[in-house]
């Protein structure tokens, strides 16, 4: 146990003690004696509660002024922003006429008063506009942006990256090309039409020469329509948009996401051009697949399509999955026109996943799971869930949401939070909420181990989620 005595102090607590428990007819002198200190010293503890030395500092606060002029002044500081000396003048004049500088400035510090610069800033951050959200769109509505890359060991020139964003729904596509030039900003939205599960409607982008001939050498012009992004806007009965000039801020959304894109890239070393586009290919798939968006009520982007397309088919042109595959008829959504037939679906299934396709063995296992067309079994979910890794067709990172899932809850077999926390920490960041959850249960051994798990991984397929890098995701979407 840790003792403070004062410098000076001649008792000990053991001894303090033994003067507290001496019998009431030992006089003071007496007891000075034996313990070899003075009469003033016996009479200081023989009456105390405890045996520790008490502080000498005042128990009350000797200042200058009383607490109504301390309030009177802090107001004069706020309200007339008053700098030291003209509150000094102020304060003499009315309140003490003989207040000190140094007095008055220890009172505002003490009182931690702002200070002029303080309440500048203040004034200047109530006065900044409160950012308009966007109104809400329908499904259809797209921001399209081109951001630079950096230029990689094997290639001769840098590349671009072409990225669009739907409004309502945040889905995204991109793609890298070697140029800027109209004729692939073009040839990016035919592919993103292509690509897009809904009807696109109306284009948003910047004024840049890929997308409009709005500004020549001569000046700022109305925009002819003939430039190639334009006419390929009109071939597809497209609504093409620019934004205000100086005003960027408008095409924010795709902007934020380019955001993103630059923290993904700080986050490793690529080798390669191809490494640089795998992984924004990658990153692109979580994102749109597993990252939860608080604008969307806390749902990733094909989870709000999905939503969407229950209510409004019409805006479809595709039926929205959870994962790519054969899914490229258009018109009317294909509703009713088959029978339901779970035996067929379980069989097709089965053999799709023997052949080696992740997604196939994951519906396999959520049909027992669910017990559709088959009885409920968990043992068989935790049997086609576990051979999902080793399967070779399909995205790396496919099942491991599930993967997770039945180790958290102990679906057909015991419950292991380790092997949970190292597929939600592969998933990262959108299972963020999911390991925080863990957490609270785990020890930091177990913790430890997860990680360790994790980053074997990541280091085997050569796959690195920000968090190897001791980044975590933020809720505005950066990794610190």
């Amino acid at each position: 146990m840790e003792i403070k005595l004062h410098k000076q102090a001649t008792t000990t607590p053991k001894i303090r003690a033994e003067i507290q428990a001496a019998p009431a007819h030992i006089t003071d002198t007496a007891l000075a004696e034996r313990f070899g200190v003075s009469d003033m010293t016996i009479r200081r503890w023989r009456h105390r509660d405890d045996v520790y030395d008490r502080p000498h500092t005042r128990h009350n606060l000797k200042a200058t002024l009383n607490h109504e002029q301390e309030e009177v002044l802090i107001a004069a500081r706020e309200f007339l922003r008053l700098g030291l000396d003209d509150l000094l003048v102020v304060a003499r004049e009315f309140l003490h006429p003989t207040l000190s500088r140094a007095a008055l400035h220890r009172m505002l510090k003490r009182r931690q008063v702002p200070t002029l610069a303080q309440l500048a800033k203040r004034d200047q951050e109530g006065k900044k506009e409160t950012p308009k959200p966007f109104r809400d769109y329908e499904p259809g509505y797209l921001h399209i942006d081109i951001k630079y890359l950096p230029q990689m060991p094997d290639e001769t020139q840098r590349r671009y990256l072409y990225v669009a964003i739907d409004r309502a729904t945040r889905w995204v596509y991109l793609e890298l090309r070697s140029s800027q030039a109209a004729s692939d900003a073009e040839a990016f939205f035919h592919r993103v039409v292509e690509k897009a599960p809904f009807k696109v409607q109306k284009v948003l982008t910047d004024n840049g020469k890929s997308f409009t001939d709005r500004f020549t050498s001569g000046g700022e012009r109305k925009p002819t329509g003939q430039h190639p992004f334009d006419q390929a806007c009109a071939e597809h009965h497209v609504e093409h948009r620019l934004i205000r000039p100086g005003h960027p801020q408008t095409n924010g959304m795709v902007e934020r996401f380019n955001g993103r894109i630059s923290d993904v890239l700080a986050t490793r070393r690529y080798v390669s051009g191809e490494d640089l586009e795998q992984t924004l290919k990658r990153y692109c798939w979580l994102y749109n697949h597993h990252i939860p968006q608080k604008a969307l009520k806390h749902q990733a982007p094909i989870s709000a399509m999905k939503d969407w397309q229950n209510r409004r088919p019409e805006l479809f042109t595709k039926r929205v999955i959870n994962h790519p595959g054969p899914d490229t008829y258009k018109g009317k959504m294909p509703v009713d026109l088959v029978e339901v037939d779970y035996e067929a679906a379980l069989r097709w299934f089965i053999e799709a996943a023997n052949g080696g396709d992740k997604i196939s063995a994951s519906n396999v296992a959520q049909m027992f799971y669910d017990g559709d067309g088959v009885s409920q079994d968990e043992e068989k979910v935790f049997e086609w869930m576990s051979k999902i890794e080793g399967l070779p067709y399909g995205n790396p990172m496919d099942g491991f949401s599930g993967l997770a899932k039945v180790y958290e809850e102990g679906i057909g077999t015991d419950i292991d939070l380790v092997q949970a926390y190292k597929y939600y920490d592969l998933l990262s960041p959108g299972s963020a909420p999911d390991k925080a959850r863990l957490e609270e249960q785990m020890t930091p051994e177990q913790i430890r181990e997860a990680i360790r798990l994790s980053r074997e991984w990541q280091e085997e397929h050569n796959i690195f989620v920000p968090s190897y890098y001791g980044l975590e995701y933020q809720e505005d979407g950066s990794f610190q």
